[in-house]
């Protein structure tokens, strides 16, 4: 039986990477875990865009304005 393993790093800006594995029976139970992680990075965006407008609107001085988390998510055959 063929094995999968899904290959995820989390970029933050001004921090180091934070990577982990994780093994899957099937190419489409990968790929679904890597989806859901896509979904997840876009839905911190969203929030990280949404502070940034609040912030702005409520007359911040000075915005330092954070990015997201950025995410690198593989899946290959073992």
């Amino acid at each position: 039986m063929k094995e999968f393993i899904l290959l995820v790093t989390w970029f933050i800006s001004g921090q180091t990477g934070s990577s982990y594995t994780a093994t899957f029976t099937s190419k489409a139970t990968c790929e679904a875990a890597r989806e859901a992680l896509v979904a997840d990075e876009a839905a911190m965006a969203k929030l990280q865009e949404a502070d940034n407008k609040a912030m702005k609107r409520a007359g911040a001085a000075a915005i330092i304005e954070p990015r997201s988390p950025r995410l690198s998510a593989v899946c290959v055959e073992r």
